[in-house]
């Protein structure tokens, strides 16, 4: 009886050890991989403090100007411009960045606001010493922020290029979505911080099938681009932002700020439809979206008398990587008409 009881004690203790010791094993492992990852990948551009942690801004090309800030969608770094940077830097200069807590940028302190998002690139920019005017390129939410930064600082912004941007109070329009599904992906405290956070999401990211999913960017950004997927303050930052989004302080300020003007603007919708079932919906719940997606996008355009709206027919939401040539042309013709205006007298 007395080994009968050691041994259940005994199985009691290494229960517990693995339980304990597992978690404290992945989160020393995502400790030390990412700090390996910091050495192994050093970042393209500089680090810039903008008020107690510094952001990463990469800076190429030559020529009068006006400079192309690129702003990235949710979730995504300067390498999300991978495939449009080099081809904008052969006609134009280009600045991509971080915001704070993604990519190569260091966590910056909350609120995520646009606000405080704004007011970072701002310093981030005047820093770098990077001259204005600006041409302004954002992608899904960061279109939010090229506009908001627009509307704070006119006589700095010549142009906006709008890449599948977000609209505001856009999560009032969209036809809901499964709710207890989204609340948990979007959710700050969320299973995707957690699993980063036990280095589950760096395991995964070693998998083929996921770094096939890369192999549309060039060879030098794929390995930076998972280890970036795979650190903590990446999704903690992503859903940060989400969550402030939520707060609708930028969809405020954009609503009292207004149009345009007669600015140049390039609005860039998608043309292909996503598959329902991969998000769980049905065909009604797809039209209804697109078809709301396409009036903002239209209304997007709306906001500058000297406008265009640009379908990407063979692009889902991700055009950066689907048909970054668009995005190009299109930052090629809004520079054409800056320097046409600036020629002017």
């Amino acid at each position: 009886m007395a080994l009968i009881a050691f041994a259940l004690h005994y199985l009691k203790v290494a229960t517990l050890s693995v339980l304990v010791g597992l978690p404290i094993s992945g989160m020393l492992y995502q400790h030390l991989a990412t700090k390996i990852d910091q050495r192994r990948y050093p970042p393209p551009g500089k680090l810039i403090d903008v008020g107690g942690h510094s952001l990463h801004i990469n800076c190429t090309g030559q020529g009068d100007g006006p400079t192309v800030i690129l702003e990235a969608g949710g979730s995504c770094s300067s390498l999300e411009w991978s495939l449009v940077q080099p081809e904008v830097a052969t006609f134009a200069p280009v600045c991509s960045y971080d915001r704070a807590g993604l990519g190569w940028s260091q966590e910056g302190p909350q609120p995520r606001s646009g606000k405080r998002i704004v007011n970072e690139l701002h310093t981030l920019l005047h820093k770098a010493q990077i001259p204005g005017p600006y041409i302004f390129v954002g992608h899904s939410i960061g279109g939010l922020f090229a506009r908001l930064y627009a509307s704070r600082w006119p006589d700095e912004v010549a142009g906006i290029v709008l890449v599948d941007s977000s609209y505001e109070y856009q999560e009032d329009k969209y036809p809901p979505m499964g709710q207890s599904r989204l609340e948990k992906i979007v959710s700050p405290g969320s299973i995707l911080t957690t699993l980063a956070r036990f280095g589950i999401i760096r395991l995964l990211s070693k998998l083929p099938s996921v770094r096939e999913t890369v192999i549309i960017l060039p060879a030098h950004a794929r390995a930076p681009f998972l280890a970036h997927t795979s650190k903590t303050s990446h999704y903690k930052t992503t859903f940060l932002e989400i969550a402030n989004e939520r707060e609708r302080e930028t969809s405020a300020a954009l609503e009292k700020a207004g149009d345009l003007g007669n600015m140049p603007l390039i609005v860039i919708k998608h043309g292909k439809q996503i598959d329902p079932k991969l998000i769980g919906e049905n065909e009604e719940w797809t039209e209804k979206f697109y078809k709301i997606h396409a009036n903002l996008q239209e209304q997007l355009a709306a906001k500058s008398a000297n406008s265009k709206l640009i379908v990407a027919e063979q692009s889902g939401h991700m055009i950066p990587y689907q048909q970054p040539e668009i995005i190009i042309e299109a930052i090629r013709e809004v520079i054409q008409i800056c320097r046409e205006n600036k020629e002017r007298p």
